[in-house]
């Protein structure tokens, strides 16, 4: 019996071996009029003829046409596994542009791991529910627009190590107040998405649900809306562990019946936390770090952000505000800017903060805070910090520096890195080293380093105009 396996074990893993040999790529075009065998000559009619016939390694081209996207009028039903190794390709043929339309059914379930699909365009026709569904590991979505829902675009109910890339998500209206999400995530690790744009949807861009989703990163992404008091916010992050979020876009987040149109809100029991150089701009708040009856976030690191030019939508102890600490534990700001804050700059609610570290940030036409200082308990320290036409300041914030002016490039044009000569320029923090231009870190978002002369021009992503 054993000698019967053992022959057995190495048959299946010749005709593994053999299929992996032997994967290739085929093609399905709709124009034909054959059922086809997915050759380049004869290739599969519909993607339900296709599919089925690809398996790990393989590469399937969709064909399209070239001056706008070919219909296919149906979903993207997967039965075979992928791997991260041997992934399952499902793309456009190149050139070309393809369009899958399917309303009323989940377009795409990636039940099925280790797939790629790429340059694809999903219309979902203003139906539910999801466009696209994930419950497996090891996918990518890369340069694909997934558009028209009363749904979330992208909802990842399970799954590891997923990717979400370039992608272009928005126009997922649930109507009435309720959430449509770009992309929601309730389980999974080490997922990310990065340079993703998403917009107009009337939840937030992205959220992540569940205590049980950990690591995922959030990077270099563009979340915006052109529609203030409908959309929710850039970010809502709920009982999770270890996210990043980094260098991100958000701005245009208004009031709304569901929302107070924050562009970044950590609440529940969010522990681990890293917020690191995103931009924040015209929302009608920055950043909001809040109990809720899950829990409370804990280890909260805040670091070189801009938070610029916000709105304040009529209510002036709520709206236009800076940061909301209302039950947090153990959060660190440092080297962050916050400059034109037209309500709040601090809103310390009750709840307010324990163990609190901010050091070497810039405040600039700050107002007076709403709440109360009382409420940061634990070990503070409040240190080197810059507040310039601030009408309050932090208490105990020692070696502090204060003005009318901190000498920004460019500020009618939102550049706020420092010209030469800037009080904020070496007057950071000596604790945090000296490996800095000037031998000691700056005080604000951006580290001076043009000696004698002005600085390169700011990057073009500090601030981009709604809806390009």
């Amino acid at each position: 019996m054993d000698r019967v396996h053992e022959i057995g074990k190495h048959f299946l893993i010749f005709l593994l071996l053999t299929h992996v040999a032997l994967a290739g790529t085929y093609y399905v075009d709709n124009n034909n009029a054959q059922t086809g065998d997915g050759s380049f000559a004869n290739p599969w009619q519909t993607l339900a003829l296709a599919l089925p016939n690809i398996y790990a390694g393989d590469t399937l081209l969709i064909r399209g046409d070239t001056s706008s996207p070919r219909i296919y009028p149906e979903s993207m039903p997967l039965y075979n596994s992928g791997s991260q190794t041997q992934p399952i390709v499902i793309k456009a043929y190149p050139g070309e542009l393809v369009e899958l339309q399917s309303g009323g059914t989940v377009m795409l379930r990636l039940n099925k791991g280790g797939y790629i699909i790429e340059d694809l365009i999903f219309n979902h026709l203003m139906t539910s529910p999801d466009a696209i569904r994930i419950q497996s590991s090891y996918n990518i979505l890369r340069n694909c627009e997934i558009k028209n829902g009363t749904s979330d675009g992208i909802d990842i109910g399970s799954g590891d190590y997923n990717i979400i890339e370039y992608c272009k998500i928005y126009n997922f209206n649930a109507g009435a107040g309720n959430d449509a999400h770009g992309i929601v995530i309730d389980d999974g690790n080490y997922n990310i998405f990065r340079f993703n744009e998403i917009y107009d949807n009337s939840g937030d861009c992205v959220q992540i649900l569940h205590g049980t989703a950990s690591w995922t990163e959030i990077s270099d992404n563009h979340f915006y809306t052109t529609l203030p008091g409908i959309s929710e916010n850039a970010i809502d992050v709920k009982s999770t562990h270890g996210v990043k979020i980094l260098r991100n876009i958000m701005h245009g987040f208004h009031r709304s019946p569901t929302s107070k149109g924050d562009a970044l809100v950590i609440h529940h029991q969010v522990d681990s936390v890293t917020i690191r150089e995103n931009v924040i701009y015209e929302s009608n708040g920055g950043m909001r770090f809040t109990k809720a009856g899950q829990g409370t976030p804990a280890h909260i690191v805040v670091e070189r952000n801009l938070i610029h030019d916000l709105v304040d939508d009529g209510q002036y102890s709520t709206d236009g505000f800076g940061i909301q600490l209302d039950g947090v534990i153990d959060i660190k700001m440092y080297n962050n800017t916050l400059v034109n804050i037209p309500g709040p700059l601090f809103w310390i609610d009750t709840d307010g903060a324990t163990d609190v570290d901010f050091r070497n940030n810039l405040f600039v036409n700050g107002n007076d805070f709403h709440g109360s200082q009382s409420y940061l308990n634990g070990n503070i320290l409040i240190a080197y910090n810059g507040w310039f036409n601030c009408t309050e300041i932090l208490d105990a914030d020692s070696n502090s520096v204060i003005g009318t002016d901190p000498l920004f490039v460019d500020p009618v044009n939102y550049d706020y890195h420092l010209q030469p000569g800037s009080p904020c320029i070496d007057a950071g923090d000596p604790a945090f080293g000296s490996n800095y231009p000037g031998g000691r870190i700056d005080i604000g978002r951006f580290e001076f380093t043009g000696g004698d002369t002005l600085p390169p021009a700011a990057p073009t992503n500090l601030r981009i105009i709604s809806g390009q």
